[in-house]
């Protein structure tokens, strides 16, 4: 599997996994039904652009035209979010 989307999904994962340990501290309850949830935070889907973002940056340069599409897709899916957060 191509390493930059290995990233970007492990990140998601971890980000999705976080949400469990948070929640807990929170109502002093195990819920793991969080990691199949969509929104709230840690935002899986603005640490899975931010990684790939990342990656490209690290491995092709910040100069790259791969950087610029993973920054301008990573800003996108994050004002996004933050949009929905904000109505929600």
């Amino acid at each position: 599997m191509n390493r930059a989307i290995q990233t970007a999904l492990c990140t998601i994962a971890l980000a999705q996994f976080l949400k469990i340990p948070l929640a807990k501290r929170k109502t002093k309850k195990w819920d793991w039904s969080l990691f199949f949830e969509t929104g709230g935070m840690p935002s899986s889907h603005s640490a899975g652009v931010a990684s790939l973002a990342t990656y490209v940056a690290l491995k092709r340069g910040v100069q790259s035209i791969d950087f610029a599409l993973a920054a301008i897709f990573g800003l996108i899916v994050m004002a996004l979010h933050h949009k929905l957060y904000l109505i929600i």
